[in-house]
């Protein structure tokens, strides 16, 4: 044998005993679990026998709460039926029937506004007279305004209402229904406010503006109101209202074409998660700071969990479309058409 012969074994025994006493560990992968199904078929009204940390969601023509105890109520959500954590409105012929989640505090509205529920504020609009009107618990209006254009979008935090309109201005509310800031973006051959989101305390403004081109747009409140410190066109143009939302963090997504997009404060540009299909909806986790997007194609929907890096952690297909998503306490929960899945996360 040559000198070389000895080689082999020495290196194969070498090995073995290598990997025996310092043992690779074997990298773990991300996943969803499913641990609770809801079915959305059968209406169900045991508002008192929820405890914990309760959350609303909605289906196509179901909503209901989920407490952090597994239990579930279905309540009917077809018409102008909306619902929050704390509240909820049913449509019965032709009135809207408003109740808090503990089946008390009940008051009807005989209106034909469409509700819009915000935590636990109550709004009343109609869209295409750009008329808006806060009501409180017991059905009183606390103030209304009469707008110079159809209203496409709106939110609000924290005292402050923001809407969004065709003509291409956005304005701005304190609790009082007082206008405290009015302005036109321009910039675009048409001009209109496809999407707009107000950060935690109000001191940030997010929209989407115009066509042609199509702009993101961040305002910060400054001493004299409000004034731009970020924008950037999108490369592909929607002509339906986007959808935009902060974070606990003031990170914004941003419902794009084929993408999610998001923003984090005093970088240079946004970010873009390429997605299959249409965009649906988008959250972050407090938790962890991870994205998750929620994606359509051909009425079947893909689910794509991202760190805020931007780094890809899992895809999975998901046999309904959805209809409303939430991240929090570490779980996720989906809403569809006619099933509700509670996910946890996990190393598998």
């Amino acid at each position: 044998m040559s000198k070389n012969g000895y080689l082999l074994p020495v290196l194969s025994v070498f090995f073995v005993l290598y990997f025996f006493l310092f043992p690779y560990p074997v990298r773990e992968e991300y996943v969803l679990v499913p641990e609770r199904k809801i079915s959305l078929e059968n209406v169900t009204g045991d508002l008192a026998g929820l405890s914990g940390s309760i959350r609303s969601f909605r289906g196509e023509n179901r909503m209901g709460y989920y407490d952090g105890e597994g239990h579930a109520v279905i309540l009917d959500g077809t018409g102008r039926s909306c619902i929050s954590d704390r509240f909820f409105l049913q449509e019965r012929e032709g009135e809207l029937v408003a109740h808090s989640r503990s089946g008390q505090d009940t008051f009807v509205l005989d209106t034909a506004l469409t509700p819009l529920l915000f935590g636990d504020h109550l709004f009343l609009t109609d869209i295409f007279q750009g008329y808006i009107s806060e009501t409180d618990i017991q059905g009183r209006t606390l103030w209304d305004y009469d707008l110079p254009s159809l209203i496409t979008c709106m939110d609000y935090r924290d005292g402050l209402t923001a809407v969004g309109l065709l003509n291409g201005e956005i304005r701005l509310f304190d609790e009082r229904g007082e206008a405290l800031f009015t302005w036109s973006p321009g910039g675009s051959r048409i001009s209109a406010i496809y999407g707009i989101a107000l950060s935690p305390g109000g001191e940030s403004i997010a929209l989407v503006s115009g066509l042609d081109p199509q702009r993101f747009i961040l305002l910060e409140r400054k001493e004299n109101g409000y004034r731009p410190v970020f924008h950037e066109n999108l490369a592909d143009s929607s002509r339906q209202p986007l959808t935009l939302s902060f974070d606990d963090s003031r990170n914004i997504l941003i419902r794009g074409k084929g993408e999610g997009l998001f923003y984090r404060p005093n970088t240079p540009s946004l970010m873009s998660f390429p997605l299959e299909g249409e965009f649906v909806e988008g959250v972050t986790s407090p938790d962890d700071g991870t994205i998750l997007f929620a994606s359509e194609e051909n009425q079947r929907a893909l689910l794509a969990l991202y760190t805020r890096r931007g780094d890809l952690i899992l895809t999975n297909r998901y046999g309904d479309r959805i209809f409303d998503m939430d991240m929090r306490d570490g779980k996720i929960l989906l809403a569809g058409s006619d099933r509700a899945y509670i996910l946890g996360r996990g190393f598998y």
